[in-house]
């Protein structure tokens, strides 16, 4: 192998792990889940979850709730490249385990499995940790909506837009490219969402269920607001878009609250179907 090809083979490499398609939410929204959520623990949580990873502060959320995405070119770690997304058909609204995740190999279910480990303080601490690393990260790629998108397309990835004459596909543009467009700066971006928290809405029990909901939730979104007309995306569908964003990012903060204080605070975690509505 001469060196030239070498460094093209190189390069190529170092393209494709750094490509936009890799990175839901990018690391930009990941990092913003985990600050906003820190904001709405208890103390308790807050206390036991310092004692897991060692730190909450923004540093911390941001190496530890993109770490799913920069393992995924370790072939240790292969197998976990479902656990980012779920696929559901067009014609229906529902979540169906049997259908849609039979392996259980989809972040609905690995979500649900990481809440399990977290919240077992007979696991080694390393594994409470890498627990945490996946829910934070999870409970941010199901609150993209393209991430419980459409099965015909994977989540929008093989149809083209074109935002300010960028040639991109609708997932990379929900991933990463309207965020860092329109909200460059993370910093100032999460504190602007900080003052949209409502510590109220972080409800105090969790139970598995909810992560059904939340899957229908944004695929239900995909349906009605996430498709642009045509191939351009013009200013008006960028401003809904971001809006949307803005909220997704605050509710996706909230429920991640909402799961640590359950495994590790004054919260509490339900079986499935306890906190069901009775039909």
């Amino acid at each position: 192998m001469t060196r030239s090809f070498r460094f093209l083979l190189l390069t190529a490499v170092l393209a494709g792990i750094a490509s936009p398609a890799a990175y839901a939410w990018g690391r930009d929204g990941h990092r913003i889940v985990g600050t906003l959520a820190m904001e709405l623990l208890d103390p308790v949580a807050t206390e036991k979850l310092e004692e897991i990873i060692g730190s909450t502060g923004r540093r911390a959320m941001d190496s530890a709730c993109n770490w799913p995405d920069r393992i995924r070119g370790d072939p240790q770690y292969e197998s976990t490249a479902p656990w980012h997304y779920v696929n559901l058909p067009r014609w229906d609204d529902h979540y169906v385990r049997e259908r849609d995740c039979r392996s259980g190999d989809c972040v609905t279910e690995s979500l649900k499995r990481f809440v399990t480990r977290l919240h077992d303080e007979r696991l080694p601490r390393q594994a409470r940790k890498e627990a945490f690393n996946w829910i934070c990260h999870q409970v941010g790629d199901l609150h993209q909506p393209l991430h419980a998108g459409y099965r015909d397309d994977r989540g929008g990835n093989t149809l083209t837009v074109e935002l300010r004459g960028r040639k991109l596909n609708l997932h990379q543009l929900w991933d990463t490219r309207l965020i860092r467009t329109y909200r460059p700066s993370w910093r100032r971006y999460a504190n602007r969402l900080s003052k949209r928290l409502n510590a109220d809405a972080v409800e105090p029990a969790w139970s598995p269920d909810a992560v059904d909901r939340w899957t229908e939730e944004s695929h239900r979104l995909v349906r009605t607001q996430v498709y642009p007309r045509g191939e351009v995306i013009r200013s008006s569908y960028a401003d809904q878009a971001m809006e949307l964003i803005d909220q997704r990012l605050i509710v996706a903060a909230t429920r991640l609250a909402q799961i640590l204080n359950a495994a590790l605070g004054r919260g509490r975690i339900e079986a499935s179907g306890e906190n069901q509505p009775k039909k």
